[in-house]
């Protein structure tokens, strides 16, 4: 499929688990596919940039096939962007972040907009994502994210 959303379950990092709790949702991570070239956003990259496919092989994961929208070339404009430090810290409070970064949730939040599919405000979770998708009617693949996509 040309344009995917993975949403990826718990972790066993520290950072994983803050973001467990703070959000309320075991989803964790999230990140979005053009062209069969996945992107996120990640602390560990400190930008949005391509996904590492082998790190997150295991990884289990919902995949969701999103119908065609126009500009998807956004993703590649927006590879090198600066991780959202403060917008994740401060995401219990509402804090909106710093403008020109993003985390991973927002990242995915702005592709679902190119394709019609609205995401509340910040702040945004895996959780918000997950029933933005559903309301759409896009059901996921679940399973292990190198097995399912």
């Amino acid at each position: 499929m040309e344009n995917q959303i993975a949403l990826f379950m718990g972790g066993s990092s520290l950072s994983s688990a803050a973001i467990q709790l703070g959000t309320r949702c075991p989803i964790v991570h999230a990140a979005a596919s053009v062209n069969g070239r996945w992107y996120h956003a990640s602390e560990q990259l400190k930008f949005f940039g391509l996904l590492d496919r082998d790190v997150y092989r295991d990884r289990m994961a919902a995949v969701y096939d999103l119908p065609d929208g126009a500009g998807d070339t956004w993703l590649d404009e927006m590879t090198g962007v600066a991780y959202d430090w403060p917008g994740v810290l401060l995401w219990i409070t509402s804090h909106p972040g710093h403008s020109g970064k993003m985390y991973c949730f927002e990242a995915v939040k702005r592709k679902l907009s190119l394709h019609g599919i609205t995401v509340p405000e910040h702040p945004v979770s895996g959780c918000h994502i997950h029933d933005a998708l559903t309301r759409a009617g896009i059901a996921p693949a679940f399973g292990k994210f190198g097995i399912i996509t």
